[in-house]
Formats: structure tokens, C-alpha cells, sequence
């Protein structure tokens, strides 16, 4: 049987259990957002709240998008929930729905 690396080490999937999950997420049509022109405003978050620049750019993209930020990271969310009221942990998002 074929395998594919795991995000664990020593973990693997099998191909098909793989590509069901890749399917999977090509079926979400994630849309994809730019953050020209942002770049100086996630660097300052980031520093300020001491994410990553990745972490800061959802953030960002959230902030100035009207959207909610779902995350599973609690420390993601205890660093910056005071000023981000629009960050959500994914079990508190079970019992909106």
C-alpha cells in the first residue's frame, strides 16, 4: 500500500485517504485574499501581540473584512482576544450555529 507523509512524525496516510481529504478541501472553495498594501499593519500586530506574521495577517484580513476568525489555538486566542472580539474558538462557534 501506498503512503503519504503525515503532519506527524513517523505518521503517514494511505493515498487514497489523502486524496479524499484533498478533494475534500478543493470542494470548500476556499477564496483566496490578497495582503498587498497590508504589510506594515500585520508587522505591527504581529509585534505587538507576539504572533507570527502569518497569525497576524488572518487578523488583519479579518479586522478589515467584517469577518470572524475561528481558531483551535488557545494561546492564539488569549494573545489577542482583547483587542480581536471577532475571534472565536471553534468549540464557542458549535453553540452560535
Amino acid at each position: 500500500m501506498r503512503t503519504v507523509r503525515g503532519l506527524r512524525t513517523g505518521q503517514s496516510l494511505p493515498t487514497d485517504d489523502a486524496t479524499a481529504i484533498l478533494q475534500a478541501f478543493l470542494a470548500l472553495r476556499v477564496e483566496v485574499a490578497p495582503v498587498e498594501g497590508m504589510e506594515d499593519e500585520i508587522l505591527r500586530t504581529a509585534a505587538h501581540h507576539q504572533r507570527s506574521a502569518y497569525d497576524a495577517a488572518y487578523l488583519v484580513l479579518a479586522r478589515r473584512n467584517g469577518w470572524e476568525l475561528v481558531t483551535g489555538d488557545d494561546g492564539f486566542l488569549h494573545a489577542v482576544s482583547g483587542e480581536f472580539p471577532f475571534v472565536w474558538r471553534v468549540e464557542d462557534l458549535a453553540s452560535r450555529i
